[in-house]
């Protein structure tokens, strides 16, 4: 997907179009976007392009923050359990019908 120019990133976050240009350059360093001359800048697949082990501590991370914060708010693991698999669900018919769009 295409990400805006610098100058429009600039304008939506209100901020220098330098310090725009700097956040791009850090996404292209750290393989998250690439710029195709002529054409724009785009985000990268994650799976090609961050480091298989640094996003799998991420997401064990934020797993781990669910499961203490469903602990103590009194969420029994089993319920935790289906509405993820709810979420899930709604997150991939969101996806498909995103994809959907965009091929009309």
């Amino acid at each position: 997907e295409r990400i805006p120019t610098v100058r429009e990133l600039a304008v939506e976050a209100r901020v220098n179009r330098n310090t725009a240009a700097r956040a791009v350059q850090y996404l292209e360093g750290q393989g998250l976007v690439s710029t195709r001359v002529g054409k724009g800048t785009f985000v990268e697949e994650v799976a090609q392009s961050a480091d298989r082990s640094a996003v799998d501590g991420r997401i064990d991370s934020a797993i781990d923050q669910l499961l203490v914060e469903a602990r103590t708010v009194g969420v029994a693991f089993d319920e935790l359990r289906d509405r993820l698999e709810r979420r899930i669900e709604v997150v991939r018919r969101e996806s498909d019908d995103r994809g959907r769009e965009k091929n009309r």
